[in-house]
């Protein structure tokens, strides 16, 4: 007798252990995401299918035991299915819908298209919207932001390209920049360059692309890796023949007169003057600047900044100083100059004087082009970011910006 209990007892023992492991399974089911419910479903009615539940000849209680190796084995084989085919990439995230590839081939230059002029004739401004390009370069300590930019760019110019120099990214963040939709990556080749080049601040590598990209496309937006576009640039296209193709936000309080080397005015040959008024000779804002080439009057302008970019006595010169104060100590730089803007200012000046000045209904339009964020506007970066569209593929932002 007392055998025969203590091996009923045994028996109840596994009951309640099978018991206590089907709760927990069901779980695990439960916490499995909605569109995998029916699968796990499946796979337990077809476990309890193959194993039907038999009863002992010692006891009336049901055996669990098999069950719950079976259920256990049907479902660790379903999620070992599921976890294949997710590791298969997702075609439909790979490639661009066929509507916006379409599309994107009406924004495409044609190969014996040009560089935009806008020195004769009628402005083209379908070849305008296909010419136009969105230089930016970026750094290891820049790239962050630049990935922000470009996801203002997607959302309001989605077919605008935009190329960026690599000024020595990381390579992780360089590859998957380059899979984004009408982002071109460009190294910069600093070997060939001479050694002031190499030092960022100065912006010689910022002017030799600026020119570059005018002789290649015509019409090119310079970008900070911190702007934020609010508004597409068509929207300044009815202005091109008023300011010349010219559309910036000015320094305030700076002119070209107090904000550049001597050195570098001597070189454009910029005849000196008291200016009282800094619209008289205005200065470019660094933010960003939107060009339009117009050969009858800039067509002597790029040789000459290229080959200032090339000399440190004209971009960079002794002295100089984006504030105009001493940095360092032996250092003096007292000289306020704003390298490559003081250049391109100089030139514009010659050109065109202050009649490129945009009015208050033009300055109202670029003041809602775009925004400049902060440095503690790293969420506002991160909103940008995440409506990057379309891509080419699948990535993760968050390794990219770790």
């Amino acid at each position: 007798m007392k055998g025969a209990k203590m091996l009923r007892g045994l028996h109840q023992k596994e009951v309640i252990v099978g018991f206590l492991l089907g709760v927990l399974l069901l779980c695990l089911v439960t916490l499995i995401s909605a569109p995998h419910r029916d699968i796990v479903s499946k796979t337990v009615r077809s476990a309890v299918s193959a194993q039907p539940i038999t009863k002992t000849k010692t006891t009336s209680s049901w055996r669990p035991k098999s069950i719950v190796k079976a259920i256990s084995t049907q479902l660790s084989l379903r999620m070992q299915s599921m976890s294949d085919d997710l590791k298969q990439p997702p075609l439909y995230k790979l490639e661009v819908p066929t509507y916006l590839k379409k599309i994107n081939e009406l924004h495409t230059p044609h190969e014996s298209e040009g560089p935009v002029d806008i020195a004769s004739g009628e402005i083209d401004y379908a070849q305008l919207e296909r010419r136009t390009r969105i230089v930016v370069g970026l750094s290891k300590y820049t790239e962050q932001d630049g990935v922000g930019l470009i996801g203002s760019v997607h959302i309001h110019m989605p077919f605008i390209k935009i190329i960026i120099y690599d000024l020595g990214m990381r390579s992780r963040t360089r590859n998957q920049v380059k899979q984004l939709c009408n982002v071109e990556v460009r190294n910069f080749d600093f070997s060939v360059q001479p050694s002031h080049v190499k030092v960022l601040r100065s912006n010689a590598w910022r002017l030799l692309t600026f020119v570059d990209c005018l002789q290649e496309f015509g019409s090119c937006f310079m970008a900070h890796p911190k702007i934020r576009f609010r508004a597409p640039l068509s929207t300044l296209y009815p202005y091109i023949r008023q300011h010349h193709g010219i559309f910036n936000m000015i320094e305030p309080d700076l002119s070209l007169f107090n904000s550049s080397h001597p050195e570098m005015l001597d070189y454009f040959r910029v005849p000196k003057k008291n200016v009282t008024d800094v619209k008289e000779a205005p200065l470019l804002s660094p933010d960003g600047y939107f060009i339009i080439m117009n050969s009858s009057a800039l067509s002597l302008s790029l040789p000459k900044l290229r080959t200032c970019a090339l000399k440190r006595g004209c971009v960079s010169p002794r002295g100089a100083s984006w504030k105009g104060v001493k940095t360092t100590k032996g250092d003096e730089r007292t000289i306020r100059h704003h390298y490559d803007i003081s250049a391109i200012s100089a030139e514009l000046y010659k050109a065109y004087g202050s009649s490129w000045l945009a009015n208050d209904e033009v300055e109202k339009k670029f003041k809602r082009i775009y925004t400049k964020i902060s440095e503690g506007d790293f969420g506002l970066e991160m909103m940008w970011s995440f409506h990057c569209n379309p891509l080419k593929r699948e990535f993760d932002l968050a390794k990219i910006v770790r």
